[in-house]
């Protein structure tokens, strides 16, 4: 009788621990904390790296990532929830590189701190965490480096910091950073980026690229810095490529100004049809926001409106596309121009647009229109302190055109050529 309730309380102990581990394995609810102990509730599974968890978390389930710094690279590919979470009085959970640095994805050239890749059965959601590029020990130029990125998948990324995703060799800037991307290749998109904080990168603080699938990208209400004027380079605050679709508004953008000569943009539009950029502020960029088309691909039909737009090196709103309607926006000490209406030869054109009802203050030229555009509509606007309120030609400063507003490829450093996947 005896070893009869032995055999029992074993074989109970051992289902338990069986049961247990099942549990552990497909638990909806785990946590990441880097010395293994629970910074919640200590019946939630813990695991020691972001990548164990994800790992470990049941389809659909959540991530909960304690205050730290993790050292890693992570994947994901099933729908999950990652987020941050405060314990006690600290709150930032930061994904470093690993100490022997980034590494590319094999069969890529791209090395993402966080990769959400073919993730077709659900969304993923990125929460409050950090992403800092910080000592990427990156040694070639050719890699591209993103602190999130999304490949063929859907999700939103909302309260994210992405930071420093830049790096140089030989002491020049390699102008393959991004803080956060977006990229629909073999299926559809759909992305909501919102309410984050991205700065340093070195060539696009947010980039949603259609490369074969539809690719929607709503930006809304994200603070993105760029560099500033760094070796000559172009940055772009946010730039929508390729025939990636969606809305622009309620984001702060500032400071990318690099290649002061045809660079660097506030908003990008290059290639992608009936774009609304609303309610942005935009500040210190050699342009503002710029619409321009990509081979067989056009930027027309957008919408620019209620915008604030201040401090550009060259226009605020820089316009060589079709039928777009620029309406309601302040736009304050442009260098050249308030907005320019450009044609540029074998390239495009900025006709049959509408440019109504928008405050331009102190400019060379409140209103340039390239003597190759037509159909345009230019007024009524409120002009003040321009040396010329409509000035028809190329330019309204010393130099010449070209070396103003080179060729959008040419603006556009070749991406969609270097891109690997």
């Amino acid at each position: 009788m005896f070893k009869t309730t032995v055999r029992i309380a074993i074989l109970l102990t051992v289902l338990t621990m069986i049961l247990t581990m099942n549990s552990f394995a497909a638990s909806n609810v785990v946590q990441v904390n880097t010395n293994g102990q629970s910074c919640l509730h200590n019946k939630v599974p813990v695991y020691t790296t972001i990548q164990a968890a994800v790992d470990a978390v049941a389809t659909g389930g959540t991530v909960l990532v304690c205050p730290g710094t993790y050292p890693e690279q992570v994947t994901i590919s099933q729908p999950l929830t990652l987020r941050g979470v405060q314990s006690r009085n600290m709150g930032a959970a930061v994904v470093v590189p690993p100490a022997t640095g980034l590494k590319k994805l094999p069969g890529t050239s791209t090395a993402p701190q966080i990769f959400v890749h073919a993730v077709t059965t659900g969304p993923v959601t990125l929460d409050n965490m950090t992403v800092d590029a910080s000592n990427n020990l990156i040694t070639d130029c050719t890699l591209l480096l993103e602190g999130v990125y999304f490949y063929d998948a859907s999700g939103t990324v909302k309260n994210v910091a992405a930071r420093n995703q830049s790096s140089a060799v030989g002491g020049s800037e390699c102008n393959g950073g991004f803080g956060i991307r977006v990229v629909g290749i073999a299926s559809s998109v759909d992305v909501t980026i919102q309410n984050n904080s991205v700065r340093a990168y070195d060539s696009a603080g947010i980039l949603a690229q259609a490369a074969g699938s539809p690719t929607s990208v709503t930006i809304q209400k994200n603070s993105v810095s760029g560099p500033g004027s760094i070796s000559n380079i172009a940055t772009r605050g946010i730039w929508m490529l390729d025939g990636a679709t969606g809305p622009v508004s309620g984001n702060s953008v500032v400071d990318n100004s690099g290649l002061s000569a045809g660079g660097s943009e506030g908003i990008l539009i290059q290639g992608s049809h009936g774009v609304q950029i609303v309610g942005n502020t935009l500040g210190n960029n050699a342009y503002g926001i710029k619409f321009i088309p990509d081979p067989n691909l056009d930027a027309d039909d957008g919408t620019v409106s209620q915008n604030t737009v201040l401090g550009s090196g060259i226009d605020g709103i820089y316009v060589c596309s079709n039928n777009n309607l620029v309406q309601a926006n302040r736009i304050s000490a442009s260098l050249e121009s308030g907005v320019n209406l450009a044609s540029l030869s074998g390239t495009c054109s900025g006709n049959n647009n509408t440019i109504s009802n928008n405050s331009i203050n102190e400019a060379c030229a409140g209103i340039l229109v390239d003597p190759g555009v037509t159909g345009n509509v230019t007024t009524p606007n409120l002009i003040f302190n321009a040396t010329t309120l409509q000035l028809i030609g190329t330019n309204c400063t010393s130099g010449s055109e070209a070396s103003l507003h080179p060729t959008p490829h040419a603006i556009a450093g070749g991406l969609s050529g270097r891109i690997m996947f």
